[in-house]
C-alpha cells in the first residue's frame, strides 16, 4: 500500500493531477525487486502512456524514487514507522467500517500467476472478513517476468532460512 501510494503521489505531482485520480500499482516483494505496472497505469480511465503530458522517460526516474524512498527517509529521519503506521491505521479503518476496498498489500499467494507459497504485494479485495481475493492484473511480458523474479528472490530468502 505504501509504495503504491508513493507512486500515485509522484505521478500526480509530476502531472499536476490529484493522486486519487491515478490508478497505478507497485507489486512484488517490498524492496529492490519491486515492479511498477506501467502498462496498466491510468488516469481517469486513460492509459498513462496516452496522457498528453506523460513522457516514457519519467517511468524509470519515478520507479527508482519509489524504490529508494524508504532509504531516503531512514537517512533523514532514522525510521519509516510514521508512514507505515498511517497505512496500517487507514487499512484498519476501512476494515472496521466494513468497506470493501481493492488495495495493494502483501499476503501469501496461492494459485495466482501460477505462484504459491510466497508473500507478494498484489491488488487484493479486502473487507472486514480479510482478504476476499487476490487479483491478477494485466501486465506486459517484462512486468510479468519481473514479478516472477521477485517471487524467486523471496523463495531464495526462505530457503536460506529453512536450510
Amino acid at each position: 500500500m505504501l509504495d503504491t501510494a508513493r507512486l500515485r503521489s509522484m505521478i500526480g505531482h509530476k502531472l499536476n493531477v490529484d493522486a486519487k485520480s491515478i490508478h497505478a500499482n507497485v507489486i512484488r516483494e517490498h524492496g529492490d525487486s519491486e515492479v511498477v505496472v506501467w502498462s496498466e497505469a491510468r488516469i481517469g480511465g486513460i492509459r498513462l502512456a496516452n496522457w498528453q503530458e506523460w513522457k516514457p522517460e519519467y517511468e524509470k526516474k519515478i520507479a527508482d524514487k519509489v524504490r529508494t524512498a524508504a532509504y531516503e527517509i531512514i537517512k533523514l529521519k532514522g525510521t519509516t514507522n510514521h508512514a507505515i503506521g498511517l497505512v496500517t491505521a487507514t487499512l484498519l479503518k476501512w476494515i472496521f467500517r466494513g468497506e470493501r476496498r481493492v488495495v495493494t498489500l502483501s499476503s501469501i499467494i496461492s494459485d495466482v500467476y501460477d505462484l504459491s507459497g510466497v508473500a507478494l504485494s498484489l491488488p487484493s479485495l479486502v473487507s472486514s472478513d480479510g482478504i476476499e481475493r487476490v487479483m491478477e492484473i494485466n501486465m506486459d511480458k517484462t512486468e510479468e517476468e519481473q514479478l516472477m523474479h521477485s517471487a524467486e528472490v523471496i523463495r531464495k530468502a526462505i530457503e536460506s532460512v529453512d536450510g
